[in-house]
């Protein structure tokens, strides 16, 4: 072989591997070279870029780093929310029913809000616009696909199963989004789970989901935005801060109490921005303004729309406070006893905050630890709950200051999903606070026994050898033998990182017993005490009370009566502001001319001309606040041109429905 020759090979060889051996024989076994993971550069953020991981200055720069604050919270698996949901869907609706049919236990709100929706497809002018304006409309708008049952199921209607169903869905939609906040706000998967059932089965969280009134679907809005708002904190991402607007905006067709929450919310959004924004004060400032203006552009939409259609149809752009059977005329004929319960030591605040302590009575205490722990770890992600709920929570107080609400139990029911988040929050970050009493010598000597443990294992894994670290990790055992815990200080060491949760999680579950109490306690919960006292406690019930269950018996009677009448399209005038069941209830609605109607007035001014046959009213009341038939026609009793038909009896706890034929 020539030298040139030999050269070639020699080059030959070294390309393509080592050579093992001599001869020629010898196999070359190719070297896998694993590729060389390259770390970018780190660069200081352009004048005017956002930093993901950057929050308020109020709570340091972050909660960690941007690429730990990009990923995805952990979910479990995809499935998990679709059982969450039909598990709580189908408790809450099977309470429903049982409240509704088992015990004819339906509130008036509930109902009312079913027959805004009935209105709109059964009744004599069926129009979008009978919906009506005085309450927000999502609540029964969400019932009108459900309402065609009611023709061959007539009770699904006039006894409340349809508002159970629509407060069912709702609030287990909420109980899914609570969870997905959780999980936002950095809790595990075991926290998240034992935090949610501690939500769905609050006393007041299920009783809301169960009666149908409009808290289901306020909670489901208002966690849908918390969720997504809290997202936003966490990635600084745009999607959820535009979900979270969308959210409010359906959440104040829900409740006026949305309000409050919106402002808060958007002035939150506009600090977080300007804080956490890279550059001159003039870029801060507009990265501000285009968060908050993503944010409250469906909220702002959804406030113009509804008010500007309520102008167009009935002359009034906020008939909540202008209309005879809004809230505030409700409340000033109520004034008197709302004051004499609220007006003792204490006043409003001292009333709500009694509130507050029945719904969570450690509260406050978890609350304060969460916010505290949030500033020692510089993370804000707590402060879009408090913005969105507490928001809303403080329209309550506003409103009960100003005298321009009851004061019930439920307008502060947003408590408990903020206690409950605070407490993810405060275990949010593991391995907690172990007790122990062992000298600092040893755990300084476990200590760093455990970090050289672990460093010699992961050379062993990369293949590398430490005689140093098993030497110091020999040495760390033995002085850990030597002078090892006791039997309590070893359950401690084991267990140890279980007594804060537990500590917080048996704090929270006592709000159940608490809640559950307090809910018959008609000075707190006045609304609740009224109608669940007889069905939980019969012997503390007062006769009120007793005959709150046959509430409906005169209306579903009266229609009856009508309905075996056969009259014509428009015979009887009645306000469905208080008539709603004797509607609900008959087999021919359309015999009724009620408010909704669009030709009402000019059958109320001239009842004979356009031969209405029956005018059906009752004494105004702190329960029967307005009547438009009696404020037209005041001398009903004294008039020639009407007689006394028919008074039907009076077996529940509302004034007697008195019939007057048009002679």
């Amino acid at each position: 072989m020539s030298a040139s020759e030999a050269r070639s090979e020699a080059n030959a060889r070294t390309s393509t591997g080592t050579s093992t051996g001599t001869s020629e024989d010898t196999m070359t076994v190719p070297i896998q070279r694993r590729p060389i993971q390259r770390r970018p550069v780190p660069h200081g953020p352009a004048p005017g870029e956002q930093v993901p991981g950057k929050v308020l200055s109020l709570v340091g720069d972050g909660s960690g780093t941007a690429a730990a604050e990009a990923a995805p919270a952990r979910s479990g698996p995809r499935w998990a929310g679709l059982v969450l949901f039909v598990t709580a869907a189908a408790t809450y609706l099977g309470g429903g029913v049982w409240l509704c049919l088992g015990h004819d236990s339906v509130t008036s709100d509930a109902l009312s809000r079913t027959a805004n929706g009935y209105y709109t497809v059964f009744s004599r002018d069926p129009h979008l616009a009978a919906v009506g304006f005085v309450w927000n409309p999502l609540p029964s708008l969400a019932q009108i696909p459900l309402l065609p049952l009611a023709t061959v199921w007539p009770e699904f209607a006039y006894r409340g199963v349809a508002a159970a169903v629509q407060s069912a869905l709702f609030m287990a939609g909420a109980v899914v989004y609570f969870r997905r906040t959780c999980l936002e706000l950095g809790a595990g998967p075991r926290v998240a789970w034992a935090l949610t059932v501690l939500f769905a089965v609050h006393p007041e969280i299920a009783y809301y989901g169960m009666n149908g009134m409009s808290e289901g679907s306020f909670l489901f809005f208002l966690l849908a935005a918390t969720a997504a708002l809290t997202r936003w904190v966490r990635t600084r991402a745009s999607n959820p801060l535009a979900g979270a607007g969308l959210a409010l905006g359906a959440a104040y067709l829900t409740r006026y109490e949305t309000v409050a929450a919106g402002l808060v919310t958007t002035v939150f959004v506009g600090l977080v921005a300007y804080r956490r924004t890279r550059g001159p004060a003039t870029l801060r400032r507009s990265a501000a303004l285009g968060d908050m203006t993503v944010l409250a552009l469906p909220f702002v939409f959804s406030f113009a729309v509804w008010a500007i259609t309520s102008s167009l149809i009935i002359d009034s752009p906020f008939a909540q406070f202008t209309s005879a059977n809004g809230n505030t005329a409700q409340t000033r004929l109520s004034a008197g006893g709302i004051s004499s319960v609220i007006d003792q030591p204490g006043g409003p605040l001292g009333y709500m905050f009694d509130q507050s302590r029945v719904l969570e009575p450690f509260g406050a205490l978890i609350l304060a630890a969460a916010l505290g722990m949030c500033w020692r770890r510089r993370d804000a992600r707590l402060l879009a709950p408090i913005a969105v709920l507490g928001g809303a929570y403080s329209f309550s107080v506003a409103a009960l200051l100003a005298g321009q609400t009851f004061g019930w139990l439920r307008f502060s029911i947003t408590i408990v999903p903020v206690v409950l988040l605070a407490a993810a929050t405060l275990l949010a970050h593991g391995p907690y606070p172990v007790p122990t009493t062992m000298p600092p010598a040893v755990r300084a000597a476990r200590r760093a026994a455990a970090r050289t443990v672990a460093a010699a294992a992961r050379r062993r894994r990369s293949g590398g050898r430490s005689r140093s670290a098993n030497r110091l990790a020999t040495a760390g055992h033995r002085l850990t033998r030597r002078y090892g815990p006791g039997r309590y200080q070893h359950l401690a060491l084991r267990h140890g990182h279980l007594v804060l949760p537990g500590v917080v999680l048996v704090m929270l579950a006592a709000a159940g017993p608490v809640t559950a109490d307090g809910m018959l306690n008609p000075r707190l919960a006045r609304e609740e005490s009224y109608f669940l006292t007889q069905i939980f406690d019969p012997g503390r019930a007062s006769p009120e009370q007793r005959r709150v269950v046959h509430r409906y018996v005169q209306d579903r009677t009266l229609a009856r009566w009508l309905d075996r009448q056969r009259l014509p399209h428009g015979a009887v005038l009645l306000d469905a502001a208080d008539g709603y069941e004797v509607v609900l209830s008959s087999r021919r609605p359309d015999q009724f001319a009620i408010t909704p109607d669009r030709d009402f007035a000019t059958l109320l001014g001239d009842p004979k001309g356009h031969r209405v046959r029956y005018l059906v009213t009752r004494l105004v009341s702190g329960s029967s606040p307005a009547d438009a038939v009696a404020d037209a026609h005041p001398r009903l009793q004294t008039d020639p041109a009407y007689r006394l038909a028919r008074v039907e009896p009076n077996p529940g706890d509302l004034p007697a429905w008195h019939v007057y034929a048009v002679r």
